[in-house]
């Protein structure tokens, strides 16, 4: 810089040099809100693609450091599996990937920002990007139920799970000590409702864990026990059919579990579970597993399908956006979206969904919204429906090749 009035000789002019300087480009910023299935399985695939050639940052916000294997949940409640087994830091799995840890309080689509708080922090922080993966999965459904929300367990998350099984062993010893028949009886019932993948291995691993504990409390025998499955349709796990389901019934029965089909939770109350049909249920143990929906942010900017449910095309992008010159900068995936789908006639596992898109596609989505069309492949469930005293397991293990075959 030259200071005013000031004229450069000749020879300063002759021997000068000016120097360019040239900005590197700015990275694209792609975040990933939530650290399930979804969103920790776009994190890996993205950060093969991406972050080995440097063209990308990714960040994933999510509420736990650990990724959580949901499907064995059951274990842990059941102490079949020590917590190490199912979980896994998310930093040992995303070396390339910044991890946030927090909540998701808005998204500004206009601004292109995230804003997350952290118990930590008493302000939120604030995350710009460029593309947007939406992952937070769903929350527990209680459907305004009375008593439900305060009394009921949910089994969605490690923290569920760990109180289940401390319930359990509180109710044993609670019940050991108990000289009224009645509410002994009432400490001893346990009752799941919801028929599908999670209330059957729910109610199968409580039943064996309960029956198992019972013989070293003294004061307590297993005519005593009652383990209830409630489910509002004509067969559980109808997701693998009507011939599995009814097997899978047979076998719960003949372990001791009680089955009432068709049948609805009205209310809870600190006595009793209330069905729809009238009847009254003694008991202070209700595990509900009976509706999900899908995460409250979404309902800032999703197209309402009557259910709170987006519409997703082929690409697993949103139809309808708000502004459709943007519409590959944000993707959302299944149980956060409450996605409906085309194809899968009876609504498989949306973990195998995505874990299935993100390894086809390498979410490879051009700025037009063009990209590779994805197609679901039913390759069948792995369930464990019944333990026969921890000594083998049975397992439902379905291949199925077109959705009008079981």
């Amino acid at each position: 810089m030259f200071l005013q009035g000031f004229q450069p000789t000749a020879s300063l002019r002759k021997n000068s040099v000016i120097a360019r300087v040239t900005r590197k480009p700015r990275k694209k910023r792609i975040v990933i809100l939530g650290g399930g299935f979804g969103g920790v399985y776009a994190a890996i695939n993205l950060q093969k693609l991406l972050a080995a050639d440097r063209v990308a940052e990714i960040c994933l916000v999510s509420h736990d450091n650990f990724f959580l294997f949901t499907p064995m949940l059951h274990e842990i409640a059941a102490s079949d599996l020590e917590i190490t087994n199912i979980v896994n830091p998310l930093r040992k799995l995303l070396h390339k990937v910044e991890v946030l840890v927090g909540d998701v309080d808005q998204i500004d689509l206009a601004a292109k920002r995230v804003l997350i708080s952290h118990n930590s922090r008493n302000y939120p922080q604030q995350i710009g990007y460029d593309h947007l993966v939406i992952a937070l999965g769903s929350i527990t459904n209680f459907y305004n139920l009375a008593g439900c929300t305060e009394s009921a367990l949910p089994m969605k998350s490690l923290s569920d799970a760990i109180r289940l099984r401390a319930q359990i062993l509180c109710r044993l010893e609670e019940a050991n000590s108990e000289w009224s028949p009645g509410d002994r009886q009432s400490l001893l019932t346990f009752v799941v409702a919801g028929g599908g993948f999670a209330g059957v291995e729910t109610v199968a691993a409580l039943n064996d864990f309960v029956r198992e504990a019972l013989p070293f409390y003294p004061r307590l025998r297993e005519k005593m026990l009652r383990v209830i499955l409630v489910h509002s349709g004509p067969v559980i796990l109808p997701e693998l059919g009507e011939g599995l389901g009814r097997y899978t019934q047979k076998v719960l029965t003949q372990r001791g579990v009680e089955i009432r089909l068709n049948a609805r939770v009205k209310a809870m109350t600190e006595e009793a579970v209330s069905l729809l049909d009238g009847v009254s249920i003694p008991t202070r143990n209700l595990v509900w597993t009976a509706g999900t929906a899908p995460s409250p942010i979404i309902s800032q900017w999703a197209r309402r399908l009557g259910s709170g449910r987006l519409r997703l095309c082929a690409r697993h992008q949103k139809s309808g956006e708000i502004s459709s010159a943007n519409r590959s900068t944000r993707h959302s995936t299944g149980r956060s979206s409450g996605a409906e789908y085309r194809g899968c006639s009876r609504g498989p596992s949306f973990e195998i969904i995505f874990i299935q898109d993100y390894r086809a596609a390498g979410f490879n989505r051009s700025s037009d919204g063009s990209g590779p069309h994805f197609r679901f492949q039913f390759l069948g469930f792995l369930r464990v429906v019944a333990l026969a005293n921890r000594l083998s397991e049975q397992v439902a293990w379905l291949r199925q090749k077109d959705s009008s075959r079981i």
